[in-house]
């Protein structure tokens, strides 16, 4: 089975619709997916195997970065390499002198989503923890080399509301 990726349309919406629904706690509806339309640096990638659309990334193009808001595979062709594909796709927009690495922010607890992150070869460089919520969350990076960022965290304190984690993904 061969994967193609293409530019997201929003004809696809229909098929994303439905892997957006099985993947995510809080899935993006159809009035989600048309408002990230409106903004011309946001963009999306379909992934399709014979035709069929099983996978897509939405993401953001920054001044000098790519940051992924989303990934998301069919659960029936998950571990098949859809997501690396969608992954590769990015990576190969990189550039020295234009976007130099991909971002991303995984939740501490989702550890499914960091370990499929690192085997695509993004590596966790900081933490994030959310006051409101206390959800904490690990910044991801793919970047060219030389242009990865330093570690970073909004954590004033080392008291400051961290969660129990057994491990961490890097």
């Amino acid at each position: 089975m061969k994967t193609i990726t293409r530019e997201m349309v929003y004809r696809d919406l229909p098929w994303v619709l439905p892997i957006e629904q099985a993947s995510f706690r809080e899935p993006w509806d159809k009035e989600k997916f048309a408002h990230h339309w409106r903004n011309t640096s946001n963009k999306a990638l379909v992934a399709e195997i014979e035709k069929t659309i099983v996978g897509y990334a939405v993401y953001k193009l920054r001044s000098n970065a790519i940051w992924l808001s989303r990934v998301a595979v069919t659960p029936v062709v998950r571990r098949r390499g859809v997501g690396r594909r969608l992954l590769e796709a990015l990576m190969t927009a990189l550039h020295p002198e234009r976007r130099v690495r991909i971002e991303t922010t995984v939740e501490v607890h989702d550890s499914a989503a960091w370990c499929f992150f690192r085997a695509c070869r993004l590596r966790a460089y900081g933490i994030i923890v959310d006051r409101l919520d206390e959800d904490a969350y690990y910044l991801f990076q793919y970047a060219l080399p030389g242009q990865e960022l330093p570690f970073y965290t909004n954590r004033k304190r080392p008291g400051d509301m961290m969660p129990a984690v057994s491990r961490q993904p890097d």
